[in-house]
């Protein structure tokens, strides 16, 4: 059920520019305004799933992470486009500070929303850093094989 009070992101609405993320286009150029809305009612951790793993939930996961949102991708909730793609999706995500688990834990996760050690923290804030390079290179390597 939608709800006119619903927030809504659109994406994908300029023809000549692909938009794989949610956040953003492929260019960068045109931001959806996800950030700062889930900046504007505290959101922290971001958990993504979906159609082509490898491809739009990979670039959203990476832009979120980049963000600063703790982001975790929800393996068994996905389907990649090439599971061959799979494994190679994994590293980068993992790379860039991105974490993988199962649609239990993300669900044991959110129910139990427990404080992160400052340890933890400045170990995630390390991998964030990492996030622009990994989709930049992801980018990059996609648009030489297309």
């Amino acid at each position: 059920v939608v709800k006119d009070s619903d927030l809504r992101v659109y994406k994908g609405t300029k023809p000549n520019i692909d938009s794989f993320s949610a956040f953003f286009d492929n260019c960068k150029a045109n931001d959806t305004g996800l950030t700062k809305m889930l900046e504007d009612v505290g959101v922290t951790d971001c958990y993504y799933c979906g159609l082509v793993t490898d491809i739009c939930v990979k670039s959203t996961a990476l832009h979120g992470v980049e963000a600063g949102f703790r982001s975790y991708f929800i393996e068994d909730a996905s389907k990649p486009l090439d599971e061959a793609n799979l494994p190679q999706t994994r590293q980068e995500l993992s790379a860039a500070g991105v974490h993988l688990v199962s649609a239990q834990e993300a669900c044991d996760m959110a129910a139990g929303s427990k404080a992160m050690a400052l340890r933890d923290y400045l170990s995630q804030l390390a991998k964030q850093r990492n996030a622009k390079a990994v989709h930049a290179h992801t980018q990059s390597h996609a648009h030489a094989h297309a």
